[in-house]
């Protein structure tokens, strides 16, 4: 049987790789876009954005029903759209914080899920105020990335 830190290696190992191949499929997005004239330096017109939202699982549904209704969460003729995974993480509540779990000062370690929406780039404020409106945390992991959709032909 391998040691612990061996499986820890390899999965290291993978993660790497992941992020090899995701870098170079950017670059070659980057360079299909530079092909049709979408340069580093013009404006692209951004119509949908990822959105990952770390949340305990509890506020799944709600966080789900909130956005579907402003306009998010939906792909063509199918609406409630989302995907999410259980995650692990860690967090350490600093003086003046007050935390939804874990105590002040010390590391704190915890399952929460990953949501993935998908949401119209003009309506991302009034997601955000929807998000921040019903999620527990002091300071929520909110990450909005922007989707290529559209602007390349499959």
């Amino acid at each position: 049987m391998a040691p612990a830190y061996a499986n820890f290696y390899y999965l290291n190992l993978l993660y790497a790789s992941f992020f090899k191949i995701v870098f170079m499929i950017s670059e070659l997005i980057l360079q299909v876009l530079i092909q049709r004239g979408i340069g580093r330096t013009m404006n692209i017109d951004i119509k949908w954005l990822k959105l990952e939202i770390y949340a305990p699982k509890e506020y799944v549904e709600e966080l789900r029903d909130a956005l579907t209704l402003i306009g998010a969460c939906r792909i063509g003729n199918y609406n409630h759209v989302i995907s999410y995974q259980v995650t692990e993480g860690y967090w350490k509540p600093l003086e003046g914080s007050q935390p939804f779990s874990g105590e002040k000062g010390e590391i704190s370690h915890g399952n929460e899920v990953k949501m993935e929406i998908r949401c119209p780039n003009e309506i991302i404020s009034i997601a955000m105020k929807t998000i921040k409106k019903i999620h527990p945390y002091e300071e929520p992991v909110i990450n909005i990335i922007p989707l290529l959709n559209g602007l390349i032909e499959f």
